[in-house]
């Protein structure tokens, strides 16, 4: 969950505002609450969400720093 913090603090993710309030308060309180099977589940989403936020990050950085090919000779 420590790794998701950055996105969640940053605005990356939205929340609808018709959230089940028990899953903002598990979040809250994680990891001292008794059923933290959604937070788990929540965590594995942002950080597959975190992976191709990367992958596209890291491709889109490749693109700028590689120099056009000129074909005229």
């Amino acid at each position: 969950m420590r790794e998701c913090q950055p996105y969640l603090e940053g605005g990356a993710v939205e929340f609808s505002p018709d959230i089940d309030q028990k899953f903002i308060t598990q979040l809250i309180k994680f990891p001292n609450v008794e059923h933290d099977d959604r937070v788990d589940s929540f965590t594995a989403i942002i950080l597959k969400f975190k992976y191709h936020l990367d992958k596209i990050e890291k491709e889109n950085t490749k693109s700028i720093e590689s120099k056009p090919k000129n074909d005229i000779p």
